[in-house]
């Protein structure tokens, strides 16, 4: 039986062992790498807007799907956008997260309330108008100060 970590090595890096992986291997992981490659683009789902791969968002949603197969379709995706490498979002763990994260994240989700704008017009404003963006900052912590 394969680990979790040994199977990851085989999609990202060393692809030449991806063949030698047994179906039970591939059924067996296939849950936890979906969940790992959950981070992604937005999506939306019933009106809800979630950060996730599309793939990830179907392997979720249906479960009448051959679990070997949807291993070796991720592992097809990750071949056709020639990724050779472990991902830099693959082993991001909420432990690393801090207190400084959690508060800007809480700027963040005030702003887009405030303005009334989506998650990728924060991103926008954050890379072309830092100054601005600043700004709103200084305003919001002016206001939990009181």
């Amino acid at each position: 039986m394969v680990d979790f970590i040994t199977l990851a090595k085989s999609v990202f890096q060393e692809k030449y062992n991806y063949v030698k992986l047994s179906d039970d291997d591939k059924e067996v992981n296939l849950f936890r790498f979906n969940l790992k490659c959950s981070i992604g683009e937005l999506v939306e789902i019933d009106g809800v807007k979630r950060k996730l791969l599309p793939k990830c968002h179907f392997f979720n949603k249906y479960s009448n799907y051959d679990k070997a197969t949807a291993m070796d379709m991720w592992n097809e995706y990750f071949t056709i956008n020639n990724v050779r490498d472990t991902p830099k979002f693959w082993w991001y763990s909420n432990a690393n997260k801090t207190k400084k994260d959690d508060e800007i994240i809480t700027i963040d989700k005030t702003i887009m309330e405030k303005f009334d704008m989506e998650y990728n017009d924060l991103l926008f404003i954050k890379k072309y108008y830092p100054n601005q963006y600043k700004e709103q900052i200084e305003v919001i912590n002016s206001y939990s100060m009181k």
